[in-house]
């Protein structure tokens, strides 16, 4: 096994990405779905895919709407398509393409809301499981988070 030696001041690309985030207020690393991945802040969600070669944004269809999300190509590729987790405000939500990474930055409607899945369709960001499925969780854990789950809903 080969392994990296660094000395002061030199940093992995996953070290300058966190340090990144940190100075953003992203929480964690975020979440990966298969073809993107999202993080977010207090008061916006950050969706990152990774696009084919040679993409420029005349080749980009993105439709984001109150509570739905589109993201694509013209060509009928779709990389996301469902109803979000949350409700946004798609007049303040933009997208920008850099180094062949689609960025779509959507604005919470209601800041400080966490969201615990990018889309409302069953799975978490990170997994393909059921959210309630999978978990090795007591039933006192269990019940905290049925009640949290239970918060969330309210505010979306």
């Amino acid at each position: 096994d080969l392994k990296l030696q660094q000395g002061p001041g030199v940093h992995t690309d996953e070290q300058r990405d966190e340090e990144e985030d940190s100075k953003h207020g992203y929480r964690g690393v975020g979440y990966s779905q298969e073809g993107y991945e999202w993080s977010q802040t207090d008061t916006d969600l950050s969706v990152c895919i990774d696009l084919p070669i040679d993409v420029t944004k005349r080749d980009i269809s993105c439709l984001i709407e109150f509570d739905s999300l589109v993201v694509g190509l013209t060509d009928g590729t779709t990389f996301i398509r469902g109803e979000l987790f949350g409700k946004i405000d798609p007049v303040a939500s933009t997208w920008i393409i850099e180094n062949n990474r689609l960025e779509v930055t959507l604005e919470k409607l209601r800041p400080g809301c966490e969201w615990i899945a990018l889309l409302n369709d069953g799975t978490s960001g990170n997994r393909s499981l059921p959210l309630r499925e999978g978990l090795d969780l007591s039933a006192e854990e269990m019940i905290q988070l049925e009640e949290r789950i239970a918060q969330v809903d309210l505010y979306h």
